[in-house]
């Protein structure tokens, strides 16, 4: 796992790590700079640390399982953007492999790719997806969920890098929401991202054209699944009246 921002000893960006693959949990815990080599004990302290000195580090881990991908870190809750992320991510997964909305109340998407059923909901507290099929052998739907991943990996962990201009590592996840161009930012690091991994714009441009036309019904509002608003204008009949 990496931590974004600076390094509180030595300044370098985005070069604190963790081992996820230590065989005990008090060296899985253990944050060190790759740059300085300046170690902490538990990298959740050093985080609130930061925070307390109006500091910010932010824990990025995304993993992938058999059926599902999510991003561990951070949690959807940090991320204004994520329903936004949400719904571009779905929409280029439908465009890419040729699928469908799904209407569960989680949403997500299906269809039929290479013969293989495809059914994907959202994660509920995370961004991510899982295979609502859970197949013993998946190999279409764990490419998507690959495919999927790398987009993720693009936007939040790795230099976003296209025709030789840096657009950052994990930025997207730096801007805050009182940026007045903030929305745009992030519709900029989205397109980018979809650009570098499909390898050409036109990609990128059907994936948002894609999404204004699904957003301009009610399918749109299932790509990144119901709110609790949503599911209660949809569903819960109105009080009876006794007068």
């Amino acid at each position: 796992m990496r931590l974004l921002g600076k390094c509180p000893s030595c300044g370098a960006v985005d070069s604190i790590f963790t081992n996820e693959d230590a065989s005990s949990w008090k060296e899985r815990k253990r944050a060190s700079c790759s740059q300085c080599g300046k170690s902490w004990e538990d990298w959740l302290s050093l985080v609130s640390a930061e925070e307390r000195k109006r500091g910010r580090l932010i824990p990025v881990r995304i993993e992938v399982y058999q059926n599902s991908v999510e991003v561990v870190f951070p949690s959807i809750r940090e991320i204004p953007c994520a329903r936004f992320i949400v719904s571009v991510l779905n929409t280029a997964l439908m465009v890419r492999f040729k699928l469908r909305v799904c209407f569960a109340t989680e949403g997500g998407m299906e269809g039929i790719f290479k013969r293989e059923p495809i059914e994907l909901r959202n994660s509920s507290d995370k961004i991510g997806l899982w295979d609502e099929h859970r197949f013993p052998k998946n190999p279409v739907c764990q490419g998507i969920l690959n495919w999927y991943a790398d987009v993720l990996r693009l936007l939040f962990e790795e230099e976003l890098i296209v025709d030789g201009k840096d657009f950052g590592r994990g930025e997207i996840l730096k801007l805050t929401s009182d940026d007045s161009l903030y929305e745009e930012r992030v519709k900029v690091l989205l397109w980018h991202a979809l650009r570098k991994k499909a390898g050409n714009r036109r990609f990128a441009n059907a994936v948002f054209e894609r999404l204004k036309i699904e957003l301009a019904g009610t399918a749109g509002l299932y790509i990144a699944g119901l709110t609790s608003e949503d599911v209660v204008r949809f569903f819960v009949p109105p009080p009876i009246s006794c007068g």
